[in-house]
């Protein structure tokens, strides 16, 4: 439902249908709009979902759950209850939208051959209404294509900004390509295409960073001990057997007393992230004492980047 309600420029609307008939039909209304997409050459399809959900009851104490009912629906191969789209058409509309009149291009900080283009939804005064657009490109060697359908936006109300990225497909960085844009109206009228050349963003400017050492701190066996357990720390994705002790995958002798997070000598753990990631280490405490309690204290270090350290104080 995430892929053709409301993603991918595609139009949807909810409806509420009428109870099943005697015979078992129903009447479900369908917004023109949707309709006239699929009629202007603007989408592939029709999709309609019994947004239903699952249900429950609780009859005479006792709880039944039906997950997902397909209570009312057939498909169009259906022998037994095919269902039908019935649509009332108006009055013969033959006049083309207006064109779209220009383009803004931005392109800072996206990745290479990748932009951001915006215009304005131009008018249309044929009884309908500019409901979307034909978008192509020529790249410098006349290849020349549509955008997929996803990537281009359907109309909005006349003179509202519409936007479209252009991004996944093979463009290299700081490449300029011919934009062609033609609005479409309701009925599949189309205008005089908009030309213009813009320039996709070029390859990003690289930032000069210095080196760290992240060297992993050495093997230890000496492990600080509390009440009896041996503590150590290590990597969030390693596992140790409960039972054995021994380590998934087999790591070095030391490797708990030591390793790229922790160093049991300086009873320091180590973590490194860029900006909004998020950081983890496990902790690990062997042996056997009838009272654990966990608490982490923040330590920071004026000479070098923030760090914790579990053991201060």
């Amino acid at each position: 439902m995430d892929v053709v309600l409301g993603r991918g420029n595609t139009l949807w609307r909810f409806a509420d249908c009428t109870m099943p008939d005697a015979q078992g039909w129903q009447t479900c209304a369908v917004d023109p709009a949707v309709v006239a997409a699929r009629v202007s050459g603007l989408s592939y399809g029709f999709c309609m979902y019994d947004d239903l959900g699952t249900t429950w009851s609780i009859v005479s104490g006792k709880f039944a759950e039906d997950i997902l009912p397909n209570r009312f629906f057939y498909s169009r191969e259906s022998l037994i209850g095919k269902p039908f789209l019935e649509i009332r058409v108006g009055d013969r509309d033959t006049v083309a939208p207006q064109s779209v009149e220009n383009v803004d291009v931005v392109t800072n900080g996206l990745p290479a051959g990748e932009a951001v283009v915006s215009w304005k939804t131009p008018s249309d005064y044929g009884g309908g209404r500019t409901l979307g657009f034909h978008v192509e490109y020529e790249r410098g060697d006349g290849t020349r294509a549509a955008f997929p359908r996803y990537l281009v936006p359907m109309a909005s109300q006349t003179g509202e900004t519409v936007r479209m990225r252009i991004r996944d497909l093979s463009f290299e960085g700081g490449e300029t390509i011919t934009l062609s844009i033609t609005a479409v109206d309701s009925v599949g009228n189309r205008s005089a295409p908009f030309i213009k050349n813009i320039t996709l963003a070029s390859d990003p400017s690289r930032a000069e960073l210095e080196e760290s050492d992240i060297t992993p701190f050495s093997s230890s066996t000496d492990l600080p001990v509390v009440h009896g357990l041996k503590v150590s720390v290590v990597d969030v994705l390693d596992k140790i057997d409960p039972v054995t002790g021994k380590m998934i995958p087999v790591q070095q002798h030391g490797y708990k007393g030591g390793n790229h997070l922790y160093s049991a000598e300086k009873r320091l753990v180590r973590l490194q992230s860029a900006r909004n990631e998020f950081v983890a280490f496990q902790l690990n405490l062997n042996g056997d004492s009838p009272r654990v309690r966990v608490s982490m204290a923040k330590y920071i270090d004026p000479h070098k980047a923030n760090n914790f350290d579990p053991f201060r104080g």
